[in-house]
Formats: structure tokens, sequence, C-alpha cells
């Protein structure tokens, strides 16, 4: 009986896929920590600090949208380059983790231009003195897959359609 022949991948395909496999997981793992860690300390307008973890972050990210602060738009960015580098797209995974990077520093106009809201009469407010660990660690999340699709696109050359020799004489 014969036996279907197996083939060989490319050379260098498999330990790129475990490589993308690995800065995916590596850059979960970071974002899952910089949820639970104190991300930004805030100088509030009356004496006294105040620490926002990166959960809480997160979550006020979505009014940052209103105040002209866009970076809590490098998270859904962030979301689907995790799946375009899982899926072995490069060159997407890249521009979007590029941009998702532009956004995330965008964290530091709450240093001087804006005021955050703390409570919903606008009485408490204040500014960012300096980012935490958390706020590190989210950057290492975007920073290890954009890193990763920079590497990786010299390794894994983009494959060509196999060519069958027979034309393609359908209706169109």
């Amino acid at each position: 009986m014969l036996r279907p022949r197996r083939t060989r991948a490319a050379p260098g395909r498999g330990s790129a896929v475990n490589a993308r496999r690995l800065a995916v997981l590596g850059s979960v793992l970071l974002y899952i920590a910089s949820l639970r860690t104190p991300a930004i300390l805030f100088q509030l307008n009356h004496p006294g600090t105040r620490i926002e973890s990166g959960a809480a972050m997160l979550w006020f990210s979505g009014w940052g949208l209103f105040q002209l602060n866009f970076a809590g738009v490098a998270n859904p960015l962030l979301f689907v380059s995790w799946f375009l580098l899982g899926f072995g797209r490069l060159r997407g995974a890249f521009v979007c983790l590029l941009i998702a990077v532009g956004f995330a520093l965008q964290t530091f106009q709450l240093r001087s231009l804006n005021e955050v809201d703390f409570d919903e009469a606008g009485v408490l407010t204040g500014h960012m003195l300096h980012p935490l660990a958390g706020w590190y660690l989210w950057m290492a999340s975007l920073l290890l897959p954009l890193t990763a699709a920079w590497l990786l696109r010299r390794v894994v050359p983009p494959t060509a359609p196999a060519l069958t020799g027979v034309p393609d004489i359908g209706p169109r």
C-alpha cells in the first residue's frame, strides 16, 4: 500500500512559528501583569497623591477619548496584533503595534496638558507625576511582539503561490 509522502517545512519555519507563539504568550502575560500592578502616580489638586492600577487605567481609558487622549486605543490594537502575529501576518502586526505604541506614548499628555477628573463633579482632579511598574509592563507587552514581528520578517520569507503548470480557463 502506498503511503503519502511527508513533506518537510521550509528551514526555519518551525522555529519561527514557535517564536511567534512565544512572543504572543509573553505579551499576554506582561499585559495581565500590567493590569494587576500600580501603573500611574497622580498629584491631586489638594495635597496628596493617588496611585491608579493598570486595571483602573484600562477601565477609565474610554473616557480619555472625550479629553482627546487616545492612549486607550492602543489596547484594541494590541489585541488585534496578537491575532495577526499568531496567524503569521507579520507586516500587519508590525503596523498595528507601531500605531499602538504611538497611542500609548500619548499617556504622557496626562502630565501637563490634561487634568484627570477622579469624581463626577470635577472637584477631585489631578495630573500625572510619573509612570509606575504597571505602565512599563504595559509598554513591554506592546514592544515584545513589535520586536518579534520586526525580527521574524527576515526569518520567514513570504510564501509564493504554487505554480501547477495548468492554466486557469474557468469562467470569471
